[in-house]
């Protein structure tokens, strides 16, 4: 199974500069794609963070939550998150190890309690899991 990183999904949805990267993943053939309930979290909040910031009209925004809820999401596997990943993730950030981010370390945690590699745009979550002994990709 792939694990969608939040990045990956943000730059398929929106312009960014890897945009063309995560579109070659996401339309790749291979192992199903699967996002946790915590990816659809932090998508809405960097929708959020770019109409804030000016970078995405709130209607845009709106239209691209439309498309990911009727084109997307169908298409993906939908991983519950549950207290093994929370106790996973405290396991992962402890020992300060890395510059883990506590929502990054939960990424980590679902992908690995379900043997998943998990696919980011996430040049520091890639350096992360890869000191953490898990499985990642970086995508370019």
């Amino acid at each position: 199974m792939r694990y969608v990183d939040t990045s990956v999904l943000v730059a398929y949805l929106t312009p960014e500069t890897k945009s063309e990267a995560a579109e070659a993943f996401m339309r790749s053939p291979g192992e199903p794609l699967a996002i946790s309930t915590w990816t659809e979290v932090e998508l809405l909040s960097a929708l959020g963070v770019k109409v804030r910031t000016g970078q995405l009209p709130r209607a845009g925004a709106e239209a691209v939550l439309d498309a990911y809820s009727h084109l997307v999401s169908p298409q993906l596997r939908h991983l519950p998150v549950d207290d093994s990943d929370h106790r996973r993730t405290l396991l992962l950030l402890n020992g300060w190890q890395t510059a883990l981010k506590a929502g990054d370390g939960l990424h980590l945690a679902i992908a690995a309690n379900r043997s998943a590699t998990i696919y980011t745009l996430d040049r520091g979550l890639a350096a992360a899991a890869k000191t953490l002994g898990l499985a990642a990709k970086l995508l370019d």
